[in-house]
């Protein structure tokens, strides 16, 4: 009987090795990766600081502030050239949230750009960021450099 397992142990680790692979997979070049442009980091540090800013009153949703922030933000898009969608730029909304004292409607506006790809024409990447924050409360500016002033 050991002959026997001996046998099927040969035949088994002969079978194991003529199925492996023994010439190497061709080399496939990566296309190559166009670097990112670099921005311009100066203009990214003053749209933070204006976002940021006390008299942008915090950006809470539907506030003074708030639509100061809309507005400044459609001129960097305007100036920068960024198209709107085709059903335009602005696709304001509504939702009722709760407050300490109870429900609130509010109203806020997205903004919507769009930068047209250059190699899919019918695939997209999609980039969000909210540009509304807490505003002011009992006095105080919440002013939201980190929440989202920066993603903005």
């Amino acid at each position: 009987m050991r002959p026997v397992l001996a046998s099927l142990s040969v035949i088994a680790a002969a079978l194991t090795l003529a199925a492996c692979e023994t010439t190497p997979a061709p080399v496939v070049e990566a296309p190559a990766v166009e670097a990112a442009p670099s921005g311009d980091y100066a203009q990214l540090m003053d749209d933070l600081r204006i976002l940021s800013a006390d008299d942008m009153q915090g950006r809470d949703t539907g506030s003074e502030g708030g639509a100061k922030a809309r507005d400044y933000i459609v001129g960097r898009l305007e100036a920068l050239g960024v198209q709107p969608s085709p059903m335009g730029r602005l696709q304001p909304w509504e939702m009722l949230g709760r407050t300490r004292e109870g429900t609130k409607t509010y109203n806020g506006t997205n903004i919507i750009g769009v930068i047209p790809g250059t190699r899919v024409a019918d695939k997209y990447i999609v980039v969000t960021a909210h540009y509304d924050h807490v505003g002011v409360n009992d006095g105080q500016i919440f002013n939201g450099a980190d929440d989202n002033a920066s993603g903005v």
